[in-house]
C-alpha cells in the first residue's frame, strides 16, 4: 500500500485538505500519522484546526504526539495556546514533552507561566523538562520559580534545574548558591 507522504512526493499528485482531514479523522494509526505530517506542511486555517482536534480527540498517544509535532509548523496564537493545553495532558507522557519541546521555541508570558506551572507537575519527567526549556527561554522571571523548584527534587532530579538557573549567568547565580547552601 503506498503511504500519502509517498504519493506526494513521488507522483507529484496533490492532495487536499479535505482529503487530509478524513485520514486524520477516519484513517488507521498510520494513515492518521501521515495525514498529520502533511498538513503540517499547509499553511491553512482549515489544517490547524483538524490537528489541534486531533490532539483534543484522537484516543491513540502516538498519534497525540505526533498532532503536537505537526503544531510546531504554526507559528500563531491558537497553535501556541493548543500546545500549552497539550502540556496540561496527562493521557500520554512522549506528548506531553513533545509539547513542552514546542513550547521551548515560542517565548510569550504564556508560555513561561504555563512552564514554570510544570515545575510543580508530580509526572515522572516534566518538571526537569519544563526547567531545561525555561532555561532555554532564558526570560528572567523564571529565575525565582527554578530556585523555588530546587527544595522538590533530590539529586539526579536536579541537575537540569541547577543548569537551566546557571545559563541566566551572574543575575541568578548568587540565588543559586545561595539555595544549594541552605538546603
Amino acid at each position: 500500500m503506498y503511504t500519502l507522504i509517498w504519493i506526494k512526493k513521488k507522483v507529484g499528485v496533490v492532495i487536499s485538505i479535505e482529503v487530509l482531514i478524513f485520514r486524520l479523522q477516519e484513517g488507521t494509526k498510520q494513515e492518521r500519522i501521515e495525514a498529520l505530517r502533511a498538513l503540517a506542511t499547509q499553511k491553512d486555517q482549515r489544517a490547524l484546526e483538524a490537528i489541534i482536534a486531533c490532539i483534543q480527540q484522537d484516543e491513540d498517544g502516538t498519534v497525540r504526539e505526533e498532532a503536537v509535532k505537526s503544531l510546531n509548523s504554526f507559528d500563531d496564537i491558537q497553535a501556541t495556546q493548543a500546545l500549552i493545553s497539550a502540556v496540561q495532558d496527562s493521557r500520554w507522557l512522549p506528548a506531553r514533552f513533545s509539547a513542552i519541546k514546542a513550547l521551548e521555541q515560542r517565548n510569550t508570558p504564556s508560555v513561561v507561566a504555563a512552564l514554570i506551572m510544570l515545575l510543580q507537575d508530580k509526572a515522572y519527567g516534566i518538571p526537569q523538562k519544563a526547567a531545561t526549556a525555561l532555561g532555554n527561554l532564558g526570560n528572567p522571571t523564571a529565575i525565582q520559580p527554578l530556585i523555588s523548584a530546587l527544595a522538590l527534587f533530590k539529586g539526579y532530579f536536579q541537575e537540569p534545574i541547577v543548569k537551566s538557573i546557571a545559563r541566566f549567568g551572574l543575575p541568578a547565580l548568587p540565588l543559586l548558591i545561595d539555595a544549594l547552601h541552605n538546603k
